[in-house]
């Protein structure tokens, strides 16, 4: 994990999405011990989807599939709102829909610390 040596974590928003309870937990903890809030973690498209609309987020962990549902709406969602996302991915990247917009993709299992500096270049807080 990188050290904080200042306030540029402070508020930042993670909106995560993740069908798996334990990774979701896992990953959740890692954020807020990066000193990060967490939107989440949403189990589902639906949830996520209603989360991207309304909730308050800076960047976007999402898992590719949600319980057998690609994640690709809620993509277009964010991208709307002008938020950067993240995908993380048991697929490989052959799974990743051609032309959308996604700062990274991460797959599974990741090394925490990697997404971590890839979270804080992708919000410009570096």
């Amino acid at each position: 994990m990188l050290a904080m040596g200042d306030d540029a974590a402070a508020n930042l928003r993670v909106l995560v999405a993740e069908d798996e309870f334990f990774v979701g937990l896992m990953l959740a903890e890692n954020l807020r011990d990066s000193g990060w809030e967490v939107v989440g973690p949403f189990a589902s498209l639906d949830e996520l989807m209603r989360a991207a609309a309304a909730e308050r987020f800076d960047i976007a962990v999402l898992d590719v599939n949600l319980n057998g549902t690609m994640v690709f709406p809620a993509l277009e969602a964010i991208a709307l709102r002008g938020r950067p996302a993240i995908l993380v991915t048991g697929y490989g990247a052959h799974a990743i829909q051609k032309g959308t917009k996604i700062e990274a993709v991460f797959a599974k299992p990741y090394d925490y610390a990697v997404l971590e500096a890839q979270i804080r270049k992708s919000t410009g807080r570096e």
